[in-house]
């Protein structure tokens, strides 16, 4: 067997800063693996950094630092030209606002995702997932609020009702069009399919360098 051995000369600063990064986040040093991909950022200055960003961005989401893994992600959609990294960094902003319950930007995130790769499964079902937590959310809201009117009387019932409908049509601004898609994707799909995807959300060890965070 030959050997082959790349000289570190031939490697960027910038790119060794994040072959260290992911050799930490396989390992699950997040919080290394921030550092270096941080550092990575810093070795270029006029040159896109669209690789670390995102990398960087995943390993604070690791941290579970929401807050700033959402505004790495934001800066990065807006900066790169890379439909690819975009996408994926869409779907990660998705999963950031998921977990601090801010199902209305989660669910838009997802959207743009999808419309930059209509045919990704993982995040057709993150987006399907989440507005199914926003209409229960709202259901809930209405029932609430039907209860706590119960000794008004009719008009006033009929009122607050009307008022209570178009501040939640306002709240949920989506493309029926693409729920509906996204929703006939997700029965379509073989039992075995969505297990897969979700027992994907459990074990959260995907590589950062190919995958998605979950």
């Amino acid at each position: 067997m030959i050997n082959i051995t790349i000289l570190s000369g031939q490697i960027s600063p910038y790119k060794r800063k994040i072959n260290k990064g992911n050799e930490y986040f396989d390992k699950k040093k997040y919080e290394e693996a921030s550092n270096m991909y941080r550092e990575a950022i810093s070795k270029r200055k006029d040159k896109p950094t669209d690789e670390a960003q995102y990398n960087y961005g995943n390993s604070i989401y690791k941290l579970n630092n929401f807050d700033h893994a959402i505004s790495i992600y934001e800066n990065l959609v807006n900066s790169t030209k890379d439909e690819k990294i975009r996408s994926r960094a869409f779907h990660n902003l998705g999963n950031s606002y998921y977990q601090k319950n801010d199902y209305k930007n989660a669910l838009e995130a997802y959207k743009k995702a999808l419309i930059l790769n209509p045919e990704d499964s993982e995040t057709q079902y993150n987006y399907a997932r989440t507005y199914s937590k926003i209409k229960a959310g709202l259901n809930q809201n209405n029932n609430s609020s039907q209860n706590s009117n119960e000794s008004k009387d009719e008009n006033t019932r009929q009122k607050s009702n009307s008022s209570d409908e178009n501040k939640s049509e306002k709240k949920v601004e989506m493309d029926e069009k693409i729920l509906e898609n996204m929703l006939k994707y997700i029965e379509s799909k073989d039992q075995s399919i969505q297990e897969k995807v979700r027992n994907k959300e459990k074990k959260k060890n995907k590589s950062v360098k190919n995958e998605k965070d979950w």
